[in-house]
């Protein structure tokens, strides 16, 4: 639709219009007087922007960002500082919902309308260069919502109107979702490549076996009216927020940790409109977290880099851009960098100018708890109090804290892993469980949760942390082993000075276990330390005492689990 045409009073030659697309030019007007005449025309918006931006994702990799939007039906932008062409093969005349798998950034989605006003969903495996189309949905009343797997070849689509469905080849083939309604929006997983989730009407849905079935949660005190969006945490399964809501009705920001069982409200916010995540800040355990939203009376978008724990308003008044609660993607590449989608002033992409790496560490400096340094070209994390002692090494004062574009964590030696962790390491995904002291394990060994693993260390009141020659066969986990039974029994480790959690720590000595292996079922002890015990052990607590003076024989090994490298 044209919504104004001109034409230069000085220039016959020059005619300008515009649509709800951008305003186009031609600098030949005049050409069409001519025989078989023919006038160019193009873009003349430099810098302005109209489009209603309806969704947007940033993946990991090469491309940018992938939009989606009303008119025009959206982008690959491999380079945000360079103009995209548009989607095509196929064309979409408006675009609803976009998504990337959270560990292959190749691997992207898009749900719109084609130029027939048919209702489709499209999957690339090449980061948009070309996609394979979905059927039109039947008896739709709009595209929905997309979402793909974590590993890419599961997608859900869930078309406004109609029954989701979803895929198991990567969008080759289509079928019908059980237990989600008609039209509810869904997310997937970032890291669990089976689990996907739905939300309409206060009600939350999961499902753990590639979106062919959903069943509800029990959560409750969700908006049952209103915008809601929700975003799963990079590097985190089961792990999500929910922001939304409508005025003089339930209106905020929830969390959850457990898949959507149960969800907390965050304090301090008044409204949420979108939740979305980047990169971690410089020695961050977790995602930076990116809301737009009215906090304390405030409204504008907001920043955590500490797991929701505090906040930081990092918009003034001076730059607002009316309703922006479509979509807010943080950049899983540069820290600081946010992508903001507009209702007619198209991506706000916005950069930390105070975002910078951490200082090199100075043997002269004196570092506190939570202190962050680079050395060795590494990110180190101070622990305690120290001055002079270099990072590196398993035990003192420095963790060495890094993560994968995917957000899930690197493990290192001297990083403190809590229960329910995730990390990368070894290229093959294995998890490990370890027992209190004085517990008996029901198994100590790989427990692989959708391809990821998941530390799952029952000693909850204590962290546990890893070092060298602390794990299975002196050195790393094993991931060609799997767990058929186990037991453990501990006994106590003598010491003179207790832990700081006010126990003692212990030795847990893993009795025989059957691990299949291609020779056969043979015994194993899973974990080894530089302990007293002869015959192997492991000790789990977060080693406080920075002299190490009392427990200097005994390497702490975390409950380590790995997965598969995302790229």
């Amino acid at each position: 639709m044209v919504s104004a045409l001109e034409i230069d009073p000085f220039n016959s030659d020059e005619l300008m219009y515009g649509t709800g697309a951008t305003i186009y030019r031609s600098g030949n007007l005049t050409d069409w007087d001519l025989d078989g005449g023919v006038i160019d025309i193009a873009p003349a918006a430099q810098g302005i922007e109209e489009t209603a931006i309806q969704d947007l994702v940033a993946p990991t990799g090469d491309v940018a960002l992938v939009s989606a939007m009303l008119d025009l039906g959206g982008f690959v932008h491999e380079d945000i500082a360079t103009v995209s062409d548009a989607f095509q093969g196929p064309y979409f005349g408006g675009g609803t919902s976009v998504d990337a798998a959270g560990r292959d950034g190749a691997t992207v989605a898009r749900a719109g309308t084609d130029g027939s006003g048919a209702h489709l969903a499209a999957v690339s495996h090449d980061g948009g260069g070309t996609w394979v189309a979905s059927p039109a949905a039947a008896d739709a009343s709009g595209p929905g919502t997309v979402a793909v797997g974590a590993e890419g070849s599961a997608v859900v689509w869930s078309p406004a109107g109609a029954d989701a469905l979803f895929s198991t080849d990567g969008g080759d083939t289509w079928e019908t979702a059980a237990g989600l309604p008609a039209g509810a929006r869904i997310e997937a997983d970032r890291v669990d490549p089976h689990a996907f989730y739905g939300f309409l009407g206060g009600d939350f849905f999961v499902s753990a076996d590639g979106g062919a079935t959903f069943v509800a949660t029990p959560a409750q005190g969700l908006p049952v009216e209103g915008n809601v969006r929700f975003a799963a945490v990079p590097g985190a399964p089961g792990a999500l927020w929910l922001a939304g809501g409508e005025e003089d009705g339930t209106y905020g920001l929830w969390r959850t940790a457990d898949a959507g069982s149960t969800w907390q409200r965050v304090d301090g916010f008044d409204e949420a409109d979108t939740v979305g995540f980047g990169k971690a800040a410089p020695g961050a355990t977790s995602p930076a977290i990116y809301v737009a939203a009215k906090r304390d009376g405030v409204r504008g978008v907001w920043r955590s880099i500490d797991g929701g724990d505090t906040w930081v308003r990092i918009n003034d008044d001076e730059h607002q851009w009316g309703w922006i609660g479509a979509d807010i993607e943080g950049d899983p590449d540069v820290f600081g960098r946010v992508y903001i989608a507009t209702n007619g002033r198209g991506i706000v992409v916005g950069d930390d100018s105070t975002a910078a790496a951490a200082d090199p560490w100075s043997p002269a400096a004196t570092y506190g708890a939570g202190d962050v340094v680079t050395y060795d070209d590494a990110t180190w994390v101070a622990s305690w109090w120290t001055r002079g002692q270099a990072p590196g090494g398993v035990s003192g004062p420095w963790q060495e804290v890094a993560a994968e574009d995917s957000g899930i964590a690197v493990w290192t030696a001297s990083r403190t892993f809590t229960r329910g962790d995730v990390v990368t390491h070894g290229g093959e995904p294995v998890a490990r469980e370890m027992v209190r002291a004085g517990q008996r394990a029901g198994g100590l060994g790989v427990r692989p949760v959708g391809g990821a693993s998941v530390l799952s260390c029952v000693e909850a009141e204590a962290p546990c942390r890893g070092g060298s020659g602390s794990v299975h066969d002196g050195a790393d986990p094993d991931p060609s082993v799997s767990r058929q039974a186990s037991t453990l029994s501990a006994r106590a480790l003598p010491t003179t000075k207790p832990m700081t959690s006010g126990r003692p720590a212990a030795i847990l000595r893993p009795a025989t276990s059957q691990y299949s292996q291609p020779s056969g079922p043979v015994p194993c002890t899973p974990w080894r330390t530089r302990s007293p015990s002869a015959e192997g052990a492991m000790w789990c607590g977060k080693r406080s005492d920075p002299s190490g003076s009392t427990i200097s024989n005994v390497i702490s090994s975390h409950s380590l689990s790995s997965k598969k490298r995302m790229r």
